[in-house]
């Protein structure tokens, strides 16, 4: 065995480690959708410091709405709710929110956001980072913003469902709020 202690180098080597990854965990017939934080857990802290560089606190709670593929794809639709994000936005009182979307024009039209701020004309790194440094975090059923909240010091509400089919495939924190 071969271990990859770092991921390193540009894209084409890095793709090769990922590949490697895959190739080993289908070999030992493990899952290898790696949405599970069991899988890195004897290396998070540095994990969290290789990913969390840039991420300053943000007196905001942020929002995350997944549209995209998700629209019309019935493997994900339907499952973040309006009232999802009324129930989760509930939870932080007299606080201010800040929406990140790969859709930011319609959730400006959604009523629920009409008070919030909105990321706009920023990389997804610089999204990350400031989602990430936010005092909470809304969590969509994305890897996106399991990656934020991965890396965040701050309240997290999460989906308990993340696909239509009510498989869990993606495991949450345990001090993640559910629901």
């Amino acid at each position: 065995m071969i271990p990859i202690k770092k991921i390193t180098g540009r894209l084409g080597n890095q793709m090769f480690q990922f590949a490697t990854l895959f190739a080993k965990a289908k070999n030992e017939g493990t899952d290898y959708y790696f949405q599970n934080p069991a899988y890195f857990e004897d290396c998070k802290d540095e994990i969290k410091i290789m990913y969390g560089y840039g991420i300053v606190p943000v007196d905001r709670v942020g929002i995350h709405i997944r549209r995209g593929d998700y629209v019309n794809n019935p493997f994900y639709a339907d499952l973040m709710t309006a009232g999802y994000y009324e129930r989760a936005m509930a939870l932080f009182p007299d606080e201010k929110f800040l929406v990140f979307s790969d859709d930011i024009e319609w959730c400006k039209q959604q009523d629920i956001f009409k008070n919030c701020e909105f990321s706009e004309g920023r990389t997804d790194v610089e999204d990350m980072n400031i989602m990430s440094g936010c005092k909470g975090i809304i969590m969509a059923n994305s890897s996106f913003s399991w990656w934020a909240a991965y890396l965040s010091s701050g309240k997290v509400i999460a989906p308990k469902e993340w696909y239509a089919d009510g498989q869990e495939r993606t495991k949450l924190l345990k001090q993640w709020i559910k629901i």
